[in-house]
């Protein structure tokens, strides 16, 4: 089965919605100029949230990331509070 999840970002605080994935997943990123991309993962399904990796300073190139997930875990990837430009960030993750 294919799981994805995928957010198009034009302000602070916006993340994709939570997923769990199991092995081996990409995380597809294009737009990102002036905003941070954080990539967040939680054990307890959102309650305790851990940042786990950052992108920045990207062109409008899109960044493939292929990462191991914990089939315990959920995850999603989005634009933080202050981590927003101007720009329009897509974040798509995929296993």
């Amino acid at each position: 089965m294919r799981i994805s999840q995928f957010k198009t970002i034009t302000a602070q605080n916006t993340f994709t919605g939570w997923v769990q994935l199991d092995g081996i997943f990409q995380l597809h990123i294009t737009g990102v100029v002036g905003s941070i991309v954080t990539f967040q993962g939680s054990p307890d399904a959102g309650v305790t949230v851990y940042d786990l990796d950052t992108y920045s300073g990207l062109s409008s190139n899109t960044m493939h990331v292929g990462t191991l997930a914990q089939s315990n875990w959920v995850y999603r990837a989005g634009v933080k509070t202050g981590g927003y430009a101007s720009d329009t960030v897509i974040v798509r993750m995929e296993a």
